[in-house]
């Protein structure tokens, strides 16, 4: 993640939030655009860092899905604190209201929302299928009230789902292609 207010200061997560194949040490932070790096982990420890993002509105504030949970920064990454458990996999947020913020759990996917900047998160089952292996959530500058959510189990295509109210219910827009089967058309089992 790239401050947006000083492009040379990077954070950078670490592990193989996948296979798990690769250890994670955390978070790890350069204020001289990459040419060195210091930890940036106090408060979360070697956990795999899955997706971590800066709050738009104030560039102090960032937001971390590990495999111990969501971690919340208000100082930069100098300090970090836990406001869900879980092994979270993905994050993103509001664009036009970053108060509005989503999470996705691995394994027994689970969709949560924030609606105070990650300080606190519900679950929200709506009409997601629960008990599949991933779930990824997407945002659009286009419209701040829409959310995706894809889902799969291993190489299925569950659905594609689209909520207009900001993450608190969605609709199912597709179940079919299989789009995450090896098979370029879509046609895999």
């Amino acid at each position: 993640a790239v401050d947006p207010l000083y492009p040379d200061t990077i954070y950078i997560g670490t592990g193989d939030r996948d296979a798990s194949d690769s250890y994670g040490r955390g978070i790890f932070k350069s204020t001289d655009g990459g040419v060195s790096w210091q930890p940036a982990s106090s408060g979360m420890g070697n956990t795999i860092v899955g997706r971590l993002i800066i709050d738009p509105n104030n560039h102090q504030t960032l937001l971390a899905a590990t495999n111990s949970g969501i971690f919340r920064s208000t100082n930069g990454g100098d300090s970090w604190t836990r406001t869900i458990a879980g092994n979270f996999k993905d994050i993103d947020l509001c664009f036009d209201n970053p108060n509005y913020v989503y999470a996705a759990t691995d394994g027994n996917c689970k969709f949560y929302r924030s609606t105070d900047n990650g300080q606190s998160f519900t679950h929200i089952s709506s009409i997601l299928p629960t008990g599949q292996r991933r779930m990824v959530i997407g945002t659009t500058k286009a419209d701040s009230n829409m959310v995706y959510v894809l889902i799969t189990e291993s190489r299925k295509f569950k659905g594609l789902y689209l909520s207009t109210d900001k993450g608190l219910t969605f609709t199912t827009m597709s179940t079919t292609p299989n789009i995450m089967d090896y098979s370029a058309n879509g046609s895999g089992t």
